[in-house]
């Protein structure tokens, strides 16, 4: 599920009408795709436990929930996002700004907003031209009291309005890093109420924080309400474990991955983070007076209390740092926090770690460095990758949020959109920011360099056969989703029925026979042509390289099958081979990989011709 920020209402009953004929083994998402992930996965598990749906009725209520208005006046969406103290006025400007109508009425208001926030500023800002047009207004009648005048009007605009924005930049540079880069760091903050006459807003429930709420919405999901202790990866991998115990990972009932990006690294991280013979990546710690900053108590208490076992423990405990647990004891709550610290808006999550390869005494030495994770979305927004094997065993699903289209039917502004047959889904996104001209034109040209630099991986994979035919494309107008917080009920309640009727063209395509083209038997066949091309072309190229260094051989040099033999048994820094079975079993897999090439290289028949296209690329990466 793509991220959105609020645009993640789209997403429970989406979920929910897909529970209703399948079994969700694996979930996954980033940013807002991550709550609803997190969601799906608890109540999975609750199914699970208790034979029963109970915990997907939670997830469908959430649109009602979320758009439901409580004491401040707001709805429950607005004020998961409560700004701290130092960042209220900040966030009061930016709720103006993202509220406010486009043109001059809109920049009016926000300039209200910024001035009655910092109406102390705009004061001093006012008061010299305030006091070249009082002399002018006294003076006596004539062209140069006029001008003056005018002059005093247009200085004590001015300096209003530079005296608010150096204030606001002031404010903003101290009060963002301090609070870990955030308005807003997911816990109790300060609300602002709608309704300041003191009329009733006909609701007294109690404003609460995002994190706060995701902690026990999620227990509710899975069926743990009233307990103290949050839901962990581990009770999602095998309900049926008390709390703690370490989950068999051959035998997972329910698999939850999201995204999060490191942003002192540069790079993204799968969560929770793996510890395993193919990647090893759990080297990281937390400062437990901050985590009380970001996380309920409860939360921290576990985290505090199921440490993974570290050499520098000890010695990094006394300074307040505290390993992260094991992945079947982290909470989901703090892995969906962390996919969710969408800039600015959420403050980041600090990690601390060490160089890995930096020697242990050294280690002991050094304090540990503050490493800040952000928002999945940054690196991907759009995971569909995370599940995926050579061929499925299953459907996976991908609901893709996206800008409206001009001229989009209504049927699929209600339903979202998927191609229709094989070669349909194959457009590119057209993004037209410079049609106007002006400075709106510029801000667009700058906007389209950040969302290609983002998305383009997720966009060019969007096309690829055996993904498009399983990806609905929802449709949102600029004033739904995103950063409107303050979206009214009637439309929360509109997008959570647009994922509704979303997840039904899921059921008809792939849980019933009622689609005679573009259903499973048609995604199967498309993945195993798609996979024979690729492997084609794989092994040929494969055998291009090691022929031309048999030729080679001839006068210099060795063949690969030769330079392997040559290579000693557990010596040396370069991976070597370990067991004369081991370098046996290297050279026949590269015997067999040969002949399937020769095989495969018949000039008459060929598996690339008329594969699907456009053909994907096989390549190295990273496990993340």
């Amino acid at each position: 599920m793509k991220g959105g920020i609020t645009s993640g209402v789209v997403y429970p009953r989406a979920v929910t009408e897909l529970a209703r004929s399948f079994a969700l083994k694996s979930v996954g998402g980033t940013s807002a795709g991550a709550i609803a992930a997190a969601a799906a996965a608890a109540a999975e598990s609750a199914r699970v436990r208790n034979l029963n749906a109970a915990g997907y009725d939670e997830v469908a209520a959430l649109p009602e929930i979320l758009s439901r208005k409580n004491r401040s006046g707001h709805t429950n969406l607005f004020t998961f996002f409560q700004p701290q103290s130092g960042t209220s006025r900040l966030f009061r400007v930016l709720s103006a700004a993202l509220n406010a109508p486009s043109g001059v009425r809109g920049t009016i208001r926000v300039a209200l907003a910024a001035g009655g926030e910092y109406w102390l500023a705009a004061l001093l800002g006012v008061m010299p031209g305030a006091l070249l047009g009082l002399i002018a207004w006294y003076s006596p009648l004539t062209a140069l009291s006029v001008l003056s005048l005018i002059t005093g009007v247009f200085l004590a605009l001015l300096g209003a309005t530079a005296a608010v924005v150096w204030k606001l930049f002031r404010e903003f540079g101290r009060e963002v890093p301090d609070n870990f880069f955030g308005l807003c760091s997911g816990m109790n903050g300060e609300v602002t109420p709608a309704k300041r006459d003191g009329s009733p807003t006909g609701n007294s429930d109690e404003p609460v924080a995002l994190t706060i709420w995701l902690t026990a919405f999620l227990n509710r999901a899975a069926g743990l309400a009233g307990q103290q202790v949050p839901l962990t990866f581990g009770q999602l991998w095998n309900p049926l474990l008390p709390p703690g115990a370490e989950p068999a990972v051959t035998d997972i009932e329910v698999r939850l991955e999201m995204m999060t990006t490191c942003l002192t690294w540069g790079r993204p991280f799968r969560l929770p983070f793996r510890n395993d013979k193919d990647v090893r990546e759990n080297r990281f710690y937390f400062r437990e007076s901050e985590f009380r900053q970001l996380f309920p108590p409860n939360v921290v208490d576990w985290l505090c209390a199921h440490p993974r076992e570290s050499r520098l423990a000890d010695h990094w405990r006394k300074e307040g740092f505290v390993p992260m647990p094991e992945p079947w004891n982290l909470p989901v709550v703090v892995a969906t926090r962390m996919s969710l610290s969408f800039p600015i808006l959420l403050s980041t999550v600090p990690l601390y770690s060490y160089e890995p390869n930096m020697p242990a005494e050294d280690r002991e030495r050094q304090r540990p460095r503050r490493c800040l994770f952000s928002d999945g979305g940054i690196c991907s927004n759009f995971p569909m990758h995370f599940f995926d094997s050579p061929l499925p065993r299953w459907p996976t699903f991908g609901f893709n949020l996206v800008a409206k289209p001009d001229n989009m039917p209504a049927a699929e502004m209600e339903a979202g959109w998927m191609p229709a047959n094989n070669n349909e889904g194959l457009s590119e996104t057209w993004n037209d920011f410079g049609t106007r001209g002006g400075l709106r034109s510029v801000m667009g040209f700058v906007g389209a360099i950040v969302t290609t630099m983002q998305n383009w991986t997720d966009n060019s994979q969007a096309r690829m056969p055996g993904y498009r035919d399983r990806i609905a494309h929802v449709p949102l107008k600029p004033h739904e989703g995103g950063l409107n917080l303050a979206m009214p009920e009637e439309l929360i309640a509109d997008l959570g029925d647009r994922g509704q009727k979303t997840g039904q063209k899921f059921v008809h395509r792939f849980a019933t026979n009622n689609e005679p083209v573009m259903n499973w038997d048609n995604h199967r066949w498309i993945r195993l042509r798609s996979l024979l091309a690729n492997v084609e072309g794989m092994v040929g190229a494969l055998e291009r390289t090691l022929a031309h260094q048999e030729a080679a051989a001839a006068t210099a040099g060795q063949s690969y099958e030769d330079w392997i033999r040559s290579k000693p048994l557990r010596e040396g820094t370069g991976y070597p081979l370990t067991t004369v079975a081991q370098r046996e079993l290297a050279l026949e897999t590269i015997r067999q990989l040969r002949e399937l090439a020769k095989t495969l290289a018949d000039p008459v028949t060929s598996l690339e011709e008329r594969a699907p296209r456009p053909r994907p690329e096989l390549r190295p990466r990273p496990r993340i």
